[in-house]
């Protein structure tokens, strides 16, 4: 993976909603609880399609940095960076929204970023959590809701799953859904 800036190029570990339709979800909200156990990294990706192509909106309490990066063919850019940190063993509520070509960010009902990132280089893709060096980091009350425009709500919904990294970075540790 090649990147962009210093806070990036961290692979972590990521559990999906594996299913062959989510690989064709376009616009929707990922909605999670994050409670992390420590102040190492925590996020999500959307828009998942493979290894080398996601968005991630990630956080740690270390820097206080949140950013949003696009992994696109292998190379990973910064799209928008903030400031969010969080206190460990605290819950966070997230929500990121996916439309077209806008991506909006939200913890605990504030935007991240001020204003919608634009983007148009990834248009489909699942979901999945992330974390980076974090020990008992749990998600709970996962829902992914329906945002075509002109479409009747829907959702799907996960109650809970706890990730502790145990494995080498990079690598899909479970499969939600």
């Amino acid at each position: 993976v090649e990147g962009d800036g210093p806070y990036i190029l961290r692979d972590g570990t990521y559990a999906l909603w594996d299913d062959a339709a989510a690989m064709d979800w376009t616009d929707y909200a990922l909605e999670v609880t994050i409670t992390p156990g420590d102040d190492d990294g925590i996020g999500v990706l959307v828009r998942y399609t493979d290894a080398d192509n996601y968005l991630k909106l990630e956080t740690d309490a270390q820097t206080g940095l949140v950013m949003l990066t696009r992994h696109f063919e292998g190379r990973e850019s910064i799209l928008a960076r903030g400031y969010a940190g969080y206190t460990p063993g605290e819950p966070q509520h997230w929500r990121v929204e996916v439309v077209g070509g806008e991506i909006r960010t939200y913890i605990d009902g504030k935007a991240v970023f001020g204003a919608p990132v634009v983007d148009y280089t990834l248009t489909q893709g699942t979901v999945g959590l992330y974390g980076w060096a974090s020990e008992n980091l749990s998600f709970d009350d996962v829902q992914v809701t329906d945002l075509t425009p002109n479409s009747a709500p829907s959702a799907v919904t996960l109650s809970s799953l706890e990730v502790t990294e145990n494995s080498a970075a990079g690598t899909v540790v479970g499969t939600l859904g």
